[in-house]
């Protein structure tokens, strides 16, 4: 079974946190791995998440004298040069989701992200999740 959820950082902390404390009241063996394994998918989440906002970030500090944050948009309040964004935002993304399949899935293949895919994204959120989307279909 495949469940597909939409959770900010702080929904997957707190689903982690229950989780760790069903595990303190369980003492089946089996029950402890499968919890440990559900906590772990979880953490990972969240250090992907992390990561791929701290890369964004990092991206886009040098183009902008504004706080980046997940709702920060990219031309009305970070002050982006469309021009440079429409040019160079999807090798940046492509970059990004390279390392990430570097660290945490060695040796698979995306579909790289195009103009066109960065040319819809307007806050720094959509950027991340374009980013995720890409990501996690690497095969």
């Amino acid at each position: 079974m495949k469940i597909s959820l939409e959770l900010t950082n702080e929904e997957i902390k707190l689903i982690s946190q229950a989780f760790q404390m069903m595990k303190l009241q369980t003492t089946e063996p089996e029950m402890l791995i499968k919890i440990d394994r559900i906590i772990k998918i979880f953490e990972n989440e969240i250090m992907i998440n992390d990561t791929i906002f701290r890369e964004v970030k990092r991206t886009l500090e040098p183009y902008t004298n504004q706080e980046i944050n997940l709702n920060s948009h990219l031309w009305n309040q970070l002050s982006i040069d469309q021009s440079w964004y429409k040019e160079y935002a999807h090798r940046e993304c492509n970059t990004i989701v390279k390392k990430l399949i570097k660290i945490y899935k060695q040796g698979k293949t995306f579909n790289e992200i195009t103009q066109s895919d960065t040319a819809k994204c307007e806050i720094v959120k959509d950027i991340i999740k374009l980013i995720k989307t890409k990501y996690e279909s690497a095969e």
